[in-house]
C-alpha cells in the first residue's frame, strides 16, 4: 500500500483543513476574542493556519501566533493555536522537536485558562490528538470521548476517536465513530478513512465502495486513489482495477512532486505505486532518493521495506520493516496486509525484528 495507516490518517483536526476550520472558528460563552491591539495580528494568523496546505502559510501563521504578547487577553487561546500548527509542521517534517513544541503550546494554553480548559471540548481533543502522537493511545481515547461529552454533535471528535480506535485494533468502534462523523460531516478523507477500517477488517468490496465515495468528493486525491488500489490489490481480485487505481494515484503523485520534489513522503509513496504497477526502475529510483532525504523518518523505512518486498529484494525490505515496527509504526497495517504474509513468518524477519526490539527506542514518537 502506498501510504502507512498512521501517514494517511494521522493528525485528526490538525492536518485536514475542514476540520481545522471549524476548531477555530467554533465558540461558545467563554471562548476568549482577541485585544484590539493584536486583533488584525490574531486574524492574519488564523487564516494562514487555515490555508496551512501550504507550507508557506504554516510558517506564517506560528510567526503571526509567536508574536501576540502573553499580555494579551487572547494569548491563552494564541497557544492552542500555535500548538495546532506546530502540530501540522510535524505532519509535514516528521520533527520530533515540532511535537514536542506543540505539547509545551497546548500546555500553556490550557495551565493559562483551566476554567475553559474544563468546559470547552477543544481542550480535550487537542490532548488527545497529541497523546495519539506519542503513542499513548488509551488516553488519547478517554480524552477524545470526553471531548464527545463536551459537545456530543462534534464531528472532529468522532474523527479523531476512531482513528485512535483504529489504532488499538477496534476496528468495529472506529467503523461507529466514522460513520456518525460522516453523517454530521461528510468528506473525502473521512470516507478515505472508513475505507481503510473496512479494508484492514478484510472488508474488501465494501472497502471499494466506501473509497470510491471519498473519489466522487475529490477526483484528484492521490491519497483516494492509493488506498482504492489497495483494496483491489489485498482482495486478491480485480488486479487490473488495482493497476489502474494505483496508476491514477502515480498520475497525481507525479503533478505533486513537480511542486515537492524533495518531500521524503511524496517520493516513497510514489515508489510504492510505481512498484504497485510493475515500473521498478522508477520505484528504485524514487525509494533512494527517499531514503536519503529521511533515513530515521520511520514512516519512509516502512513503506520503503514494503517496496522492497514488493520487487523481491527481501534482504532488503527486512531491516527497514523490523526497525520501523520496533518503533511501532504500522504495526497495524503489517498484522493485517495480505501481501506481507510470507515476510511475516520469515525466520530472518523475527530474528530481525527481535534484535530491533531490543535496541534503545528512536527518539520519534512511537505511532502505531
Amino acid at each position: 500500500m502506498g501510504i502507512a495507516l498512521a501517514a494517511a490518517l494521522l493528525a485528526g483536526f490538525a492536518l485536514w483543513p475542514g476540520n481545522l476550520q471549524r476548531l477555530l472558528h467554533r465558540s461558545d460563552k467563554k471562548a476568549l476574542a482577541p485585544s484590539t491591539v493584536t486583533a488584525d495580528q490574531f486574524q492574519k494568523a488564523q487564516d494562514f493556519l487555515l490555508r496551512s496546505y501550504k507550507e508557506s502559510n504554516l510558517a506564517e501563521a506560528v510567526k503571526g501566533f509567536q508574536a501576540i504578547p502573553d499580555s494579551d487577553p487572547n494569548y491563552p487561546l494564541a497557544q492552542a493555536r500555535l500548538g495546532t500548527a506546530y502540530f501540522i509542521q510535524y505532519n509535514y517534517r516528521r520533527d520530533p522537536k515540532l511535537l514536542d513544541m506543540a505539547k509545551a503550546a497546548t500546555a500553556r494554553a490550557i495551565a493559562l485558562n483551566a476554567d475553559l480548559a474544563a468546559e470547552d471540548w477543544r481542550w480535550p481533543v487537542s490532548l488527545g490528538v497529541n497523546e495519539f502522537a506519542q503513542g499513548k493511545i488509551p488516553d488519547a481515547i478517554s480524552d477524545l470521548q470526553h471531548g464527545i461529552e463536551l459537545d456530543g454533535d462534534n464531528a472532529v471528535a468522532y474523527y479523531d476517536l476512531s482513528i485512535a480506535h483504529m489504532q488499538s485494533n477496534h476496528l468495529d468502534d472506529a467503523r461507529k465513530d466514522l460513520e456518525k462523523s460522516i453523517q454530521l460531516d461528510p468528506t473525502d478523507r473521512k470516507f478515505t478513512a472508513l475505507a481503510s477500517v473496512l479494508l484492514f477488517d478484510g472488508k474488501y468490496d465494501q472497502s471499494v465502495s466506501m473509497q470510491r465515495k471519498a473519489i466522487e468528493l475529490n477526483p484528484n486525491s492521490y491519497e483516494a486513489w492509493d488506498w482504492l488500489g489497495a483494496a483491489y490489490q489485498w482482495s486478491g481480485k480485480n488486479k487490473d482495477k488495482a493497476a489502474q487505481a494505483f496508476g491514477k494515484a502515480v498520475e497525481l503523485e507525479e503533478a505533486e512532486r513537480a511542486k515537492r520534489g524533495r518531500d521524503p513522503v511524496l517520493l516513497v509513496i510514489l515508489a510504492n505505486d510505481y512498484a504497485a504497477i510493475g515500473n521498478s526502475a522508477k520505484s528504485l529510483v524514487f525509494v533512494r532518493q527517499a531514503l536519503a532525504l529521511a533515513a530515521d523518518n520511520p514512516q519512509v523505512e516502512y513503506t520503503s521495506g514494503q517496496i522492497y518486498e514488493t520487487l523481491s529484494m527481501r534482504d532488503r525490505a527486512i531491516p527497514l520493516l523490523a526497525k520501523a515496527l520496533a518503533n511501532g509504526y504500522g504495526t497495524l497495517e503489517f498484522q493485517r496486509n495480505p501481501e506481507l504474509a510470507k515476510l511475516r513468518t520469515d525466520p530472518a524477519f523475527t530474528s530481525a525484528l527481535a534484535l530491533e526490539m531490543k535496541k534503545p527506542l528512536d527518539a520519534a514518537p512511537k505511532i502505531r
